[in-house]
């Protein structure tokens, strides 16, 4: 709905798109709570993509969503969105050197790193559900969104790209 605070999307569609997508599922989320608070605190002059490109990008909308005006005056935040970004992106960077260790020698711990990675997204669920409990008490309604040209997209490729990940692995168990 227009008057939604941030992005509103049900737990289980966000869980299924990012176990689908291998994980791409979350640029999607990140975009589209970005572009919400854009739109609504008057900052449509930043481009996406550039923000994106900043070091700490999460850190700064995970922080943004926290301490939102709108959301807090209803319900505070029951999260860090600090403790969120560093717990997220020790996980990524645990998952990376996990592969970047194992891949030539084990296969077992190159799919223990990308089961790992494709977990990540679990960090960002109370930051979903916090969202998701606020836009009610405010009389907004959760639609139903039409699967565009992003998510199509996404649920297209995470699974172009975790074949690309599995070919060397069959190549190696193959010989």
């Amino acid at each position: 709905s227009r008057g939604n605070l941030f992005w509103h999307i049900p737990i289980r569609r966000f869980v299924i798109m990012s176990l689908i997508t291998g994980g791409l599922y979350q640029l999607y989320w990140f975009y589209k709570q970005w572009h919400w608070w854009a739109t609504h605190h008057k900052q449509g002059y930043k481009s996406f993509d550039r923000e994106a490109m900043r070091l700490f990008f999460v850190l700064s909308l995970l922080e943004k969503i926290e301490t939102d005006k709108a959301l807090n005056e209803v319900e505070k935040a029951d999260f860090n969105g600090t403790q969120l970004f560093w717990t997220w992106t020790g996980v990524g960077i645990f998952a990376w050197a996990g592969y970047s260790l194992f891949k030539s020698s084990n296969w077992s711990g190159w799919i223990v790193s990308l089961a790992i990675y494709s977990l990540d997204f679990l960090f960002l669920l109370p930051v979903q559900r916090y969202i998701n409990r606020v836009n009610p008490k405010l009389g907004n309604s959760y639609d139903r969104p039409s699967f565009g040209h992003y998510l199509c997209l996404a649920a297209s490729l995470g699974p172009l790209l975790l074949l690309l990940l599995l070919f060397p692995l069959l190549k190696l168990i193959t010989h």
